[in-house]
């Protein structure tokens, strides 16, 4: 089981910015201390280990492959390993990779990472003893000296130990706790388009069943005036007969928007553009379109249709646009939606007659979004559609 899905964009910067503390404060004290002689020749030594922290602070391989990021942990824990021995001490470079093999490592590979650089820890500590550093190898050694280099040993050991079981199950902790967030986000959504699947299939099957059969049942009883008529007025028969020309109109846009709604697979794009060629033809010879958006939530997907839906009728209606300009796409963050005409705008203060706009700035509203609108009379439209995926 990887946990790689774990390491957060939020914990991946918490990290680098720990690392780059660390080095920041590491490297002025080495500066200090080099002013007043101090540090002497081994500041260009650290000054080069920390290089290859800074470098390393930028890179987690998160996505990459398994063996990468065995590399670059082993890259961290071995710089912090080869600098312990010449006694720098970089114990918090070595429990910050070991941090970072958790996150970027299985469970038991990153116990195991863990566990070898302790023990390789504790060895170069005591190999780097100012008592037996160049002197006899240790089974040569005096008992004084072997009781000193033990008492070291277990002290290094009991820092080690110390450190680890408070960081590791720490990290683990902190993962755990990202896994389970990451799943009720995951259920949270899966709910959400279950739910709104549900009540797109109502207001298909309340559309169908209520208006879809007034509007039937209002055709039949045309057609039946419209043959009672034939013979008689002429301005009756013509009235007859626009009205049944609005009903059938009205029932087409009934089947097409129930069909719309009942879609298992709803493509934004490939609806848009069904509903400028068949609904809106006197409007596409003006119309610029350019939409180009990913698979967008249930919800998301069926609002923004319904927008640019009632935008598009409204200047076909009102507007006398010679010119209309559609742009429709999405970031990692955002969708971003910009509809624009030339016709006849109106003022932004007045109280507007019927409910389109105020059903966009609704479902806008709804989708948790901001609605900007720009128009004056003469100047045209623009409405300008931010929402958050």
């Amino acid at each position: 089981m990887t946990l790689v899905s774990s390491a957060s964009p939020s914990i991946r910067k918490i990290l680098r910015y720990m690392e780059l503390f660390f080095i920041t404060t590491y490297l002025c004290t080495e500066l200090i201390n080099s002013v007043y002689g101090i540090a002497g020749r081994t500041l260009l030594q650290k000054v080069a280990l920390l290089s290859v922290y800074l470098v390393l602070s930028y890179l987690f391989p998160v996505r990459a492959a398994l063996w990468i990021r065995q590399t670059y942990i082993a890259s961290g824990i071995l710089a912090a390993l080869l600098a312990n021995s010449q006694g720098f001490e970089f114990d918090f470079f070595l429990y910050l990779y070991i941090v970072k093999g958790c996150f970027l490592l299985d469970r038991k590979f990153a116990l195991f990472t863990a566990g070898a650089s302790v023990v390789a820890a504790i060895l170069v500590a005591v190999w780097s003893m100012p008592t037996i550093v160049h002197v006899e190898p240790f089974w040569v050694l005096d008992p004084s000296q072997s009781r000193h280099v033990l008492q070291f040993a277990t002290g290094a050991l009991y820092s080690h130990l110390t450190a680890s079981a408070f960081i590791i199950p720490l990290s683990f902790a902190i993962i755990g706790e990202q896994t389970s967030r990451h799943r009720a986000e995951k259920l949270a959504q899966q709910v959400e388009d279950l739910v709104t699947a549900l009540e797109r299939s109502r207001i298909a099957r309340d559309i169908h069943d209520s208006l879809g059969h007034t509007l039937t049942a209002l055709r039949i009883h045309l057609s039946l005036a419209q043959k009672a008529l034939q013979d008689g007025n002429s301005e009756a028969l013509q009235a007859v007969n626009t009205a049944k020309l609005l009903a059938n109109q009205s029932i087409e846009e009934v089947q097409q928007t129930v069909q719309t709604l009942r879609r298992p697979q709803f493509d934004l794009n490939q609806a848009i553009a069904e509903l400028i060629e068949q609904r809106l033809p006197n409007l596409a010879s003006t119309l610029d379109c350019d939409i180009n958006f990913p698979v967008l939530s249930p919800q998301i997907s069926h609002h923004l249709y319904c927008i640019i839906r009632e935008g598009l009728i409204n200047i076909q209606k009102h507007a006398e646009a010679s010119s209309v300009q559609l742009r429709g796409h999405a970031t990692a963050d955002e969708v971003l939606l910009e509809l624009q005409d030339n016709g006849r705008g109106f003022e932004l203060h007045q109280t507007q007659s019927g409910f389109g706009l105020t059903g966009i700035v609704e479902r806008v509203t709804l989708l948790g979004g901001t609605l900007k609108i720009d128009s004056a009379v003469g100047n045209g439209t623009q409405i300008h559609i931010v929402i958050p995926r």
